[in-house]
């Protein structure tokens, strides 16, 4: 048998023995064809990504093998590349899995869109370092992937890193195309980095937007046991409606809503699919609203992404009811239409009972005793 040549890659010296001594034995048919000549080809692509601890039992199997010798023959495949990683995580080489996925997204100019699967790799195999500067790549390739963003926030809470987090979490909030849809475990993970940020009333709020969005499954004991362990660590103020209030409304036009910020008031839409209640800069400058330590977020709108500034109002009032504390967003210039001074976002009317009907709508102090049904 002809020897492989002396030059191949020093770390792989070990995996390509175990392929020499396998092509002798009963694995010959095993090892991909063309042993010597073949294996020394293998020793460099195991090289490059980093596969030296993966035996030569595992190597010869066709759903390792096969993918290994495309990849070795086009170096930029990226189904070859997808299908190695995934081959060698079900065989629990979790290390080398990620290995796969982060290396080819370093040499190939589509890699990348395969990164976002090293992400959890990483993660779970406590290696946060490394998965962080996967997710922020994949952040900087598409910063308005709620997906991305998400992907990064359980990485910097996971790292204790909350500041950062939460920039990531609101981040998925205010891009998502379906709010309502968006998954419990980024409420959670948002409302812990509130909390442990010192805004308990802000943690509390997100649990209470997250019910909001589908009171009659999402209002449990355990959902509500958490929102209130929040109010309580910040000893918030409670909303309030003195009185269910109703509203009339005109068929198949937009509810409009007379709503005051900090006692200021304005014309709002109310917009059952807004995460947040937010409004122009003009008006919030006469409302008061600081923007001093607000986090700059984009949100997606009608005409597309706008930027904006989240931060906390004192009070958002409709009515006789009124929330303390509601996150809210300083849009900048004037998206919002003539004479429309904002949204009233699920931020306020998740903390409340609301019903629409086609010629009125209701509002009203949440029962918290027991789910909707």
């Amino acid at each position: 048998m002809t020897r492989p040549s002396t030059t191949r890659n020093p770390r792989t010296t070990r995996t390509t023995r175990y392929l020499l001594s396998a092509c002798t034995g009963l694995a010959v048919q095993a090892v991909l064809s063309g042993c010597s000549d073949e294996t020394s080809r293998y020793a460099k692509t195991i090289g490059d990504y980093e596969l030296d601890a993966v035996p030569a039992r595992q190597i010869s199997r066709p759903e390792i093998g096969k993918p290994l010798d495309e990849l070795t023959r086009e170096a930029c495949d990226r189904q070859a590349a997808s299908s190695l990683a995934r081959a060698l995580l079900n065989a629990g080489y979790r290390r080398e899995a990620a290995n796969v996925l982060v290396k080819f997204a370093g040499k190939c100019p589509q890699g990348v869109a395969l990164l976002p699967g090293a992400v959890p790799i990483l993660t779970s195999i406590g290696d946060l370092p490394a998965a962080l500067e996967a997710a922020t790549r994949v952040v900087a390739e598409n910063g308005t992937s709620p997906q991305a963003r998400f992907a990064r926030a359980e990485v910097l809470r996971g790292a204790g890193r909350y500041s950062e987090a939460l920039d990531d979490y609101m981040a998925v909030l205010s891009l998502a195309d379906q709010p309502a849809r968006v998954s419990g475990d980024v409420f959670a993970g948002a409302a812990e980095a509130r909390a442990k940020t010192g805004q308990p009333c802000e943690a509390s709020g997100l649990i209470r937007m997250w019910i909001g969005w589908d009171p009659a499954r999402r209002n449990t004991a355990q959902a509500r046991a958490l929102a209130e362990k929040y109010a309580q660590a910040g000893q918030c103020e409670r909303a309030t409606a003195k009185r269910p209030q109703t509203f009339a409304r005109k068929r198949g036009e937009v509810v409009m809503a007379r709503v005051s910020v900090n006692g200021h008031p304005g014309t709002f839409v109310v917009d059952t699919g807004a995460s947040f209640v937010s409004f122009s800069e003009a008006f919030a400058q006469q409302a008061g609203v600081s923007a001093e330590k607000a986090r700059r977020i984009q949100l997606r709108t009608a005409n597309g992404l706008t930027d904006a500034m989240l931060t906390t109002s004192k009070t958002v009032t409709l009515g006789t009811a009124e929330a303390a504390g509601v996150s809210v967003a300083i849009v900048k210039g004037t998206p919002f239409g003539p004479k429309i001074d904002g949204l009233l976002g699920q931020s306020f009317l998740s903390q409340f009972e609301v019903n629409f009907q086609p010629d009125r709508w209701t509002l009203g102090e949440r029962s918290e005793n027991e789910a909707r049904h």
